[in-house]
């Protein structure tokens, strides 16, 4: 004879709290070794785009060995760019011509922060080139012939006393620094 059961004695449905709490943890720890750790990946980033503004300065100082003539790099906070220049002081005042191309990719040596595909999150934000003699420091940065760091104003050349372009992304901050003496660039990688 068939006899039908009342809900009492049906067994509970759904789960128990450590059915759950089990199930979440292991969830949990799939997700640690499945997603890509973002916090590794922002040091690589900072690191190849201070690479890359020490690659920059490097080249502006060796071009100015290498052709006897001044070289320079203008940085601007405003507007997220680093330049390359060749000066031509034969006139009354010194022109900057941005014509220094990338020995790579032959394009015109412009960084641009935020545009550029490797700087795209990176920000430039200090540029800090202070003279010898000079009260405010300027965004201009000269090497010469010698490979010595100077600024020309079209009256007088300065010597550099301090010079850091400062970086940033997400919170972490590099520093590349010129030796005001040799012109040799640090802190990049």
């Amino acid at each position: 004879m068939y006899r039908k059961r009342d809900r009492s004695q049906w067994p509970a449905a759904g789960f128990s709290l450590a059915e759950l709490l089990v199930v979440v943890a292991l969830l949990a720890i799939i997700a640690l070794v499945v997603l890509p750790n973002t916090a590794s990946v922002q040091p690589l980033v900072l690191d190849r785009a201070a690479s890359e503004v020490a690659d920059a300065l490097r080249h502006a100082r060796s071009e100015a060995l290498r052709s006897g003539e001044p070289k320079g790099v203008y940085g601007n906070v405003g507007v997220q760019r680093l330049r390359l220049y060749h000066l031509d002081d034969s006139g009354l005042l010194p022109q900057r011509q941005y014509n220094i191309y990338h020995p790579q990719d032959k394009k015109l040596y412009d960084l641009q922060f935020g545009v550029s595909p490797l700087l795209q999150e990176v920000s430039l934000n200090t540029v800090k080139f202070k003279f010898v003699g000079m009260v405010l420091p300027v965004d201009y940065l000269d090497f010469d012939a010698s490979g010595i760091p100077s600024y020309d104003d079209g009256v007088s050349r300065y010597r550099l006393q301090e010079g850091t372009i400062k970086l940033s992304y997400r919170g972490q901050l590099r520093v590349v620094t010129i030796d005001p003496l040799t012109g040799r660039v640090s802190g990049a990688p």
